[in-house]
């Protein structure tokens, strides 16, 4: 990806094979959009969102897109950045708490 807003790690494909999302080196969620045929060509790069105060994992990516295109999801770093972290939540039954939260509509 050189040539790509300086470079850039943790490729992700749109579902759609369009667009190529991947972590810039200066902090940033960058998005480019993509042709296949007849050769592959890139468009010119643009910047989604900051990365900073999300956690950043340098062994694998640390963000994904939904199955729909319209949503990341990262996590977010709590407490002071390279600090050991002080805890976890985790929710058991979520499925059933967002029912609660987010009836469906009928």
């Amino acid at each position: 990806m050189a040539g790509l807003h300086g470079g850039g790690a943790y490729p992700v494909w749109a579902r759609d094979g369009r667009e190529l999302f991947y972590a810039s080196p200066d902090g940033a969620l960058m998005d480019v959009s993509v042709q296949l045929t007849p050769g592959f060509s890139a468009g010119a790069p643009r910047v989604l969102i900051a990365l900073r105060g999300f956690f950043v994992n340098p062994a694998n990516r640390a963000f994904d897109i939904s199955p729909d295109g319209t949503r990341f999801l990262m996590i977010e770093r709590v407490g002071p950045a390279g600090g050991a972290g002080t805890g976890m939540v985790v929710t058991l039954n979520w499925t059933e708490e967002l029912k609660r939260l987010a009836p469906a509509r009928r």
